[in-house]
């Protein structure tokens, strides 16, 4: 009975191994989870991606494997730190339309911290925009998006004004001053 389960490290042999010979009440409770995984992994469409090594897939793979591992504790928050950092503008796209999904799916309320404009103004019923820890604007993304200090900050968009009034760090100055 040699390495019955190759692509399993030790410990998980062991700990499907201990499982099984548990009472059958554990084995339901194993095939519940079981049931539970392959809901989300078809729900994320990991479908052809399941038997993979993690370190095998691209970073938004990754990333949307990540996801599925932190919906399985079911959050009724979850909070989302520049979730398409490393990711293209395609893969950056559908991560955009499954939080979407997601959202409405498991009633989630999201915290989505971004830097991808469009992934934010896609996903977010209302947004904060800050710079440099100075709150420029809030509100619903199309507001937001207009702002003239938004503007100046995120979209490279003239607002002299803006500019001027954004307090930034000493060592940021001299960007400032490039950037006018």
């Amino acid at each position: 009975m040699l390495s019955q389960y190759p692509r399993l490290s030790a410990r998980d042999q062991i700990w499907r191994s201990y499982l099984l010979r548990q009472l059958p009440q554990s084995r339901r409770a194993e095939k519940r989870v079981r049931l539970r995984a392959e809901k989300l992994i078809e729900l994320l469409e990991l479908g052809a991606y399941r038997d993979k090594f993690v370190k095998e897939l691209s970073t938004g793979l990754r990333r949307i494997t990540d996801l599925a591992c932190t919906l399985a504790r079911q959050p009724r928050v979850l909070l989302l730190d520049e979730p398409s950092s490393g990711m293209g503008p395609e893969e950056a796209h559908q991560l955009g339309e499954r939080l979407i999904d997601l959202r409405q799916a498991f009633g989630l309320t999201m915290l989505l911290i971004e830097h991808h404009v469009p992934l934010v103004t896609a996903v977010c019923d209302y947004v904060y925009v800050l710079n440099f820890g100075k709150l420029l604007a809030e509100g619903d993304p199309d507001t937001v998006r207009n702002h003239p200090e938004v503007i100046a900050a995120y979209l490279g968009g003239e607002a002299p004004e803006a500019l001027e009034e954004t307090e930034a760090p000493e060592d940021q100055e001299e960007l400032l001053e490039a950037s006018r």
